[in-house]
């Protein structure tokens, strides 16, 4: 933004202000450029269930003389329960060149692959978008593997029947798709 510089007289020793003096008014254009905004993760890879935190921060490419506020944006193949982030917008005060928010895993139970939170660089006041403008962070998995149990409910069934009836069983519970493939052979031992 620009400037504005007001002079006056002020008090005159040995002499008398001019009946037209007037006040005089200068602008001072600022020149400096409009600071991009870049983003980062440290680390960029955190377990489940260590409570680690990443630092999610925005980067100015020159300091600026006022507040740059930077709105975040968050997709990925999460859900919102599986992280927690302490805030979507990041302020970076006037005079310094960076700010940073922090994202955390929240532990669950169930068996998931790895997780993706993307953080994108949303609206932004006093700068514009850099590069990179995402942040991806990676939530490792901590949940052991299931293992599934095969129970067969039907013991004896007539030649003549097609099908019998199995349960599946999963040790743990699973986000994913839990598939069990059940190959059928013949025995014709009497």
């Amino acid at each position: 933004d620009n400037e504005m510089v007001t002079i006056d007289a002020g008090v005159i020793e040995n002499g008398e202000e001019s009946a037209t003096f007037t006040l005089v008014t200068v602008t001072i254009e600022n020149d400096d450029a409009i600071p991009s905004v870049s983003i980062s993760a440290l680390p960029i890879s955190i377990k489940e269930d260590l409570g680690t935190q990443v630092k999610i921060t925005a980067t100015l490419s020159a300091v600026s003389s006022f507040d740059v506020v930077v709105s975040l944006l968050k997709s990925g193949n999460t859900v919102a329960t599986d992280f927690t982030i302490s805030t979507t917008t990041i302020t970076i005060p006037a005079g310094t060149s960076s700010a940073f928010v922090t994202l955390g895993a929240v532990s669950d139970p169930s068996f998931e692959t790895n997780e993706e939170v993307i953080v994108d660089l949303g609206t932004i006041i006093r700068g514009v978008k850099g590069s990179p403008d995402q942040a991806i962070v990676i939530i490792e998995n901590d949940d052991a593997v299931p293992v599934a149990t095969l129970s067969v409910l039907d013991e004896k069934i007539n030649e003549d029947k097609n099908s019998s009836n199995f349960d599946e069983t999963l040790s743990t519970s699973t986000i994913v798709t839990a598939t069990l493939n059940v190959v059928s052979g013949i025995d014709t031992t009497v």
